[in-house]
């Protein structure tokens, strides 16, 4: 399990506890609502000095995405760790910055591949039509992260354009000899995006696995799928014995989770690891935050508050992207 729960961690940024300089607290008032207190801390988190906060905080640059925040994502094209560089690279090409051209077709002529894949997405999702075999050989790489990455640029960049072949390739990808779980589960997650329903069958195979840590990993696939069949096993997932994949489904099922179901999400914020583990401790309460910002209920404001002060800046930084969610959600049910 812990090979893959690796790779779980990095797809959701989750670092090791102990950051080096905690960001100034922000006082919430009643001046200031709690998203903008959410939106300030994300903005903080692009300076701090642990790499794993600042790539985290492109995801909430990308829901943000304001001027302010599209600028912050630029600047964090030339930061100095490379895993930011390439997250920032994905963010501008969400957010089709195109003042971010220049810096990127700099990324695009340096020899490393994580950072080459990464540009090339964003000056494609721009317009750029040069990369249509930019990720041939890295989908069929034995290195595990230039697959990876190169499935999940693949179902980010749909199915128009260039990419009109992505599902025959990522089908190729989850059929090749000995092929890794995590690539095939990478692969399976990115043909859910494109919306290839051949490949529920082989999901609810995953989400019925012995293993947690595929259980874990097809959440998202199936959200992204959301057929009928899906949203049912992921409701058999909320009730999982491992409280990881308990709230990873509980997240993807959102406003669609029964009161009743939800109680684990709020207990797990006062989750202690049995042996002391810290890092696994701030896992947990990470996608219990993350969680409950997608049940979209107006009296966990002061859930919110509470870790928006947190002394732990990843949890911190959590609570930030799950307010955007939990914002974005009661804005939809206030709406409706």
């Amino acid at each position: 399990m812990k090979k893959h729960l690796i790779i779980f961690i990095i797809v959701f940024a989750i670092s090791l506890t102990g950051c080096s300089n905690s960001f100034e607290p922000i006082l919430l008032d009643s001046s200031k609502s709690v998203k903008n207190s959410a939106i300030l801390n994300i903005q903080q988190a692009c300076t701090s000095r642990n790499p794993y906060i600042r790539t985290y905080a492109m995801e909430g640059l990308v829901q943000i995405g304001d001027s302010t925040a599209d600028n912050l994502i630029v600047r964090s094209l030339k930061d100095t760790t490379n895993a930011v560089r390439c997250a920032a690279a994905i963010a501008a090409g969400d957010r089709k910055i195109t003042a971010a051209k220049d810096q990127l077709e700099k990324m695009i002529a340096t020899n490393d591949i994580m950072t080459k894949l990464s540009a090339g997405y964003a000056l494609e999702k721009l317009g750029d039509n040069r990369f249509l075999h930019w990720y041939d050989k890295a989908l069929q790489s034995n290195i595990d992260r230039y697959a990876g990455q190169s499935c999940l640029l693949l179902g980010k960049l749909g199915k128009s354009g260039l990419r009109k072949n992505s599902i025959r390739q990522l089908r190729n990808v989850m059929e090749k000899p000995g092929q890794k779980p995590y690539i095939r589960l990478q692969a399976a997650e990115a043909l859910a995006r494109l919306g290839d329903s051949s490949i529920k069958e082989r999901l609810l195979d995953f989400a019925g696995s012995g293993y947690a840590d595929d259980r874990l990993l097809t959440v998202s696939a199936l959200k992204l799928l959301g057929s009928p069949e899906c949203y049912a096993m992921l409701s058999v997932l909320a009730y999982d014995d491992q409280l990881e994949v308990k709230l990873s489904a509980l997240r993807a099922l959102g406003t669609l989770a029964g009161k009743d179901d939800i109680a684990p999400a709020y207990q797990a914020l006062e989750y202690q690891d049995p042996f002391n583990d810290a890092s696994t401790t701030q896992r947990v309460k990470h996608l219990a935050l993350l969680a409950i910002g997608s049940f979209g209920r107006n009296g966990d404001a002061s859930i919110f508050k509470e870790y928006l002060n947190s002394k732990d800046d990843m949890l911190k930084l959590t609570a930030a992207i799950a307010v955007l969610e939990w914002d974005r959600i009661r804005a939809t049910i206030v709406a409706n």
